[in-house]
């Protein structure tokens, strides 16, 4: 009787067991390594355009940065003008 409660018993918390360390590893995983995403907001970047739209100037902020900007052209208005000089 007590070896067939233990068959039924003992796989219930083996699953348990792995899926609690199989959480835990992913949960600590993404905390034990340094973020670089950071570092490159405090990146200084200078650019001259004059009256150019805002898509034009995104564009040069990605190739002088290396920063890729995703965006709705027409929620940003991307095709006016931003003043300059």
């Amino acid at each position: 009787m007590k070896k067939k409660l233990f068959s039924l018993i003992a796989p219930a918390i083996m699953k348990l067991t792995i899926i609690q360390i199989l959480i835990f590893s992913l949960f600590f995983n993404t905390y034990a390594h340094e973020d670089k995403g950071q570092d490159i907001l405090d990146t200084k970047v200078s650019i001259v355009l004059k009256n150019a739209e805002v898509k034009k100037v995104l564009q040069e902020l990605q190739k002088v940065s290396g920063i890729y900007f995703v965006y709705s052209p027409e929620v940003i208005r991307s095709a006016r003008k931003v003043p300059g000089g």
